[in-house]
Order: structure tokens, then sequence, then C-alpha cells
């Protein structure tokens, strides 16, 4: 039978707790994260979750996963790491409750607080330990099959922004998935034999390299060395396999729960993450085998291409897995995509949208996301950074990396080769641990280095689309063509796209934006290819959409058809033919030919 007073007592004591059935809230427990149930509001059956953030005074917990643990020793180990190896805990610091899956929650009080996070994956990349926290709720006892061990709700201990600290690095110590950083295949300088980032993997002294950067060396584990990090004593805050560091903290200009190299550790160190810049010091060094620059070939020239090569290869039939959602089947991962509409329409602000919600592994709601939190860069050349802060006051997430031309190097853009451009900007890309990116807008960037034929565009996103095959997703945003004066026909298609269609047969998907006439700040979403999946977003069914500010965002509210959405002849003609009218009817009711009508229908 449900307890009214505990209940209550949970609520007077600052908690905002809501009623669950099986894990899902029973009520819209949306307005309960930024204020607290008052008492009789809601009805607790019995189980109930605690929201936690600033709204329960700041609390956040950390979910470990047992069930994803095959060694069954996740508890044990994570007991070792917080109470045994780190200096900063005690029992008592902590609010411990178990969990039906015989995992635990740690739950605390904390001035400092952020969104929900994976700490640690299995080798499998299931999560093994996360948070919840601001946007997040963990169920809680009475709930049946959780049980507090240690502590009482009704008196959550606050531990310090250092102790929270030292609890992520003692549970990403636990993490056994790690994204390496890639380096450059070649630097920019010609090389045909060992390159500097081999060499310095080979011969370079890691231990002196972090000890040089603070870091402390703590004791040898097997095979790993262990280190803390500057401004920290006693505690584990990454390893070194004379291969590989791992680092687990977040407290340095290193990124936890990644794996580098010792070439990539030397530029991160030395050269604040540049590689270009790297790779010029490791040859100064004596690492790396430089040759002599090749004599650039004569187009008129033709190659001869040794004997045996063979262009072509014959496919067999196979189980492609299909690629993972990016934006539900509008984009997805390596692929690119382009995204298209008029100024004011909000492109930039959906693109924005969309890397945000792939940085924090979340979907758009009508738009699945299949991919877990990623690094994104979102390569703005069109806004000032005052303009693009402007918009976004409260900040963007963390892996949400925005990249805009250096002031004091665009001189260098114009003219600039096509492929030149391509490079930096998978180089910067790359040096970001990012796969996914944006270009907003590929009209600036071509008006920027005076490419601004249409078969530059085209030769641009040709080299674009080179990125996928190794393992970029792109999403492209153009403009549309200026609107003619009194057009009737204003639904969307691909003419419409800024300077010529041919662009979007480079593209694997096609999308655009269009205002609506329902209200001011209502949109819609029109796709107008898709590749990997069923189409989807048609005439007969876009996304409607709803602009809304704080946080700036294109809210998703259904679907309807494009000719809901404006007052044209092209809309009265679609809707005409969809209660039932011949194409005939409709071609004598408006005083035109039968096959202008059929053009219409068909776009």
């Amino acid at each position: 039978m449900p307890n009214v007073q505990h209940y209550t007592e949970l609520i007077e004591a600052g908690l905002s707790i809501i009623p669950v059935q099986s894990k899902i809230p029973s009520t819209n427990w949306k307005e309960f994260q930024t204020r607290l149930p008052r008492l009789g509001e809601l009805n607790y059956n019995g189980s109930i979750a605690l929201i936690c953030g600033s709204v329960s005074g700041s609390v956040e917990a950390v979910d470990v996963e047992v069930k994803n643990d095959p060694t069954g020793s996740l508890i044990d180990r994570l007991t070792q790491a917080i109470f045994k190896d780190s200096p900063d805990f005690t029992e008592d610091d902590l609010l411990i409750q178990t969990t039906p899956s015989g995992g635990c929650h740690l739950i605390y009080k904390c001035v400092t607080i952020e969104g929900n996070q994976i700490l640690a994956k299995g080798i499998d990349r299931k999560v093994l330990i996360e948070t919840r926290g601001t946007g997040g709720y963990v169920c809680i006892d009475p709930t049946p099959g959780y049980e507090t061990k240690i502590g009482d709700f009704k008196s959550i201990p606050t531990i310090t922004p250092e102790q929270r600290e030292s609890l992520f690095t003692a549970c990403r110590s636990l993490n056994e998935y790690f994204e390496p950083v890639l380096i450059p295949k070649q630097p920019a300088q010609s090389n045909a034999g060992l390159t500097p980032w081999q060499d310095y993997n080979e011969r370079g002294a890691v231990t002196d390299l972090l000890q040089s950067h603070g870091w402390t060396f703590l004791r040898t584990v097997k095979d790993n060395q262990h280190f803390c990090r500057p401004d920290k004593k006693g505690s584990t805050s990454g390893t070194w396999n004379g291969q590989t560091f791992y680092c687990f903290t977040s407290s340095t200009n290193l990124e936890p729960c990644k794996a580098y190299s010792a070439s990539a550790l030397f530029t991160y160190f030395e050269c604040n993450k540049d590689f270009s810049e790297a790779a010029k010091r490791l040859y100064s060094l004596g690492y790396g085998e430089r040759s002599q620059a090749k004599p650039t070939n004569n187009p008129s020239q033709k190659i001869i291409p040794p004997t045996g090569v063979k262009l072509f290869r014959l496919t067999k039939p196979t189980n492609m897995e299909r690629p993972k959602k990016l934006l539900g089947s509008l984009w997805a991962e390596n692929e690119m995509a382009m995204l298209f509409a008029e100024d004011g329409t909000g492109k930039s602000i959906g693109a924005v949208q969309i890397l945000s919600a792939i940085s924090t592994g979340n979907s758009i709601p009508g738009f699945p996301c299949e991919v877990e939190a990623s690094t994104v860069a979102y390569f703005d050349v069109e806004l000032s950074d005052y303009q693009f802060n402007n918009r976004y006051p409260q900040g963007l997430p963390e892996r949400f990396k925005r990249v805009t031309f250096a002031e004091d190097q665009q001189s260098a853009l114009v003219k600039a080769d096509l492929q030149f451009v391509v490079n930096q900007i998978e180089e910067t890309a790359n040096e970001l641990g990012a796969k996914i990116i944006a270009l907003d807008n590929l009209a600036a960037l071509t008006s920027m280095i005076d490419a601004t034929k249409t078969t530059d565009a085209i030769q641009l996103m040709g080299l674009l689309n080179d990125l996928k095959k190794r393992g970029f997703s792109i999403l492209i945003i153009d403009h549309c063509r200026k609107p003619q004066k009194e057009s009737e026909f204003k639904t969307i298609s691909k003419h419409d796209l800024q300077g010529s269609k041919m662009k979007t047969n480079l593209v694997d998907s096609v999308f655009s934006i269009g205002k609506s006439s329902m209200g001011e700040n209502y949109r819609y979403i029109k796709a107008l290819k898709i590749r990997s999946y069923e189409m989807a977003f048609t005439k007969e069914a876009v996304a409607t959409m709803i602009l809304k500010t704080d946080p700036l965002r294109l809210e998703y509210v259904g679907q309807d058809a494009e000719w809901d959405h404006v007052n044209d002849r092209s809309s009265q003609v679609n809707k005409m033919s969809n209660a039932g009218k011949s194409q005939s009817d409709i071609a004598r009711e408006f005083g035109v030919s039968q096959q202008f009508v059929s053009k219409i229908l068909k776009n």
C-alpha cells in the first residue's frame, strides 16, 4: 500500500518525485523538471522516480549496469576504484541503492552537475556506467526491486566538484572501449617513407613526455603504467601500456575515454592539437623520413597504368547492414545529405539542432537518431562569433564543436584550390575527433573562395563526397533560388535549389524547409531524395514544425499534406486531386491544359 507520508516527506525535503509504472512516468513529467509537485497533486502508486537536476537540489546519480558486464565483477572493481584507490571518498559520501538487475545507483548532490553522460562501456560498446543528471531521472526506493543500502533520501549527501571529478575518473577507469584519436595518414609534406607519426610511435619517450606536462607516475600494474593528472594526488587518471595512453579524466586538455598513440599525445601536449605543426616539430627532431617532392603531372600527357591494373571488380550478393539513422530517414551515417531553404526559414537553426542532438545521442522528436553521443563539427562560414553566440546564450553540448575561418588566414582563401579547402575541413574534423560534420553553407563558402561558378560548387561537392570513404557523414546547407515576384507556385522541388539541381545527384539525400501559411512561426520539412530508407515526408505528409525560442529550435508537431501549408494554385490543384477530381476537370476549372495540371501533380 502506498506510503503517503513517505512521499510527502520526500517532497518536503526538496525532491521532485513522480509516479512511474515499469520505469515509465505515469504523468507528463516535463513540468516537474522545473518545479516540485504540490502535496496531493500526483497519484503515487508505490513506484516512484526522482527527477535529477537543480529542481531536486542539484541531484545527480551514477547508474551501474551489471547486466552488461559479462565478468560479474563490475561492482567489486568499482568499489575498489572509488573507495580504496581514491583518497577522496568514504561510503558515507554517497547514497547507495541497489537496483532490480543487481546493479546500483550512487546518488549525491553537487554544485556542479551536467546532463546524462556515459562514463564507461564494455568492449562490445554496451553501457556499463552512466549518469543521470539534468533532464534525467532514476527510480528509487520504495519502488519494488530498489533498496536503499547506505544513506537516506531525505538527506542526500553533498560532495564537492573535486570529489565528483574523482568519482567520474574512477568510473571511467573501468571503461573498456576507447575511441582512438586519429592522426593524418600523411603529413602535409610529401613523404614516401616512414612518417613522423610512425617513427615517434616507435621511438618516442612517452613517460618523459607525460611527466614534463605535470602527470605523475604512480605504479605499474601488469603491463600498464598508471599516471595521475596534474594538480591531483594519489588516484589514477590514465594508463600507458607501451602503445596506447587511455585517458579517464576530463580535467586536462585530453578527452576522457579516448585512446591516444604516442604521436597523438605529442600533438596534444606540444602543439595544441595542431597535427600540421606537430609534423614539422617531429621532422625537426629527427623523426620520419622525408622525400623529394614529386614533379607535377602534365594534364596533357596520358598516364599509362602499370600492367595488370583492373579498374573494376565483380560484386557478390551480401546482406549489407543499413547505415544508422542520424536524422530519421533524412540523413544516415556515412552519407552526404543536403538541406536547402530560403533565407529566414531556419535552415541554420535546424542544422545546429540536428548536430546538437547527435552530439548528445538524443533524437529530435519525429526524427530518430540511432548513433551514440558523438563529437560533431559545425563549419560555420556565414555567422560571426557574436551573431552565433547571441542565438545560443545558454551554450551548446560539449561534443558540439563550432568551427569558423581564422580571421588572419582569410587571404589564403581567395582563389584557393578546392582540394586544399576540403583537406583543411578533413584535417580540422580529425583534430576534433569528429566524423559527423555540417557545412553551413555551400553558397557562402564558394563565394569566399571566389569559386562562384556552378561547376565549382559541383566539383567541391564531389570532393566532399570523397570524405565518406574515410568514414565521414556530411550535411551540406545551401540556399534556394531567389523566388520570383508574384510567383504562384510555392511548393518545394529540386528546381528551387540555388544553382544547378545537378548538385542533388552527388548527395544521398535531399530535404528542404519551407515556410507555411499556417502561421508566422510554422515551417515544414519535405524530403526530395532518400537512398538508404523508404521515402518519408513527401508532399502527401510533410513534417510540420514550429519555430520555438528558449532554446532556439524547430519543434515537430505532426504531419500534414504540403498543400495545407501553401496558398497557391499548385496547392489548390493538389487539394482538388486529393478530393477525387480528375485532371481534365481541374484543367477546365483553372482554364489551363491537362498537361499543365499533370506537371503540377508530379512536382
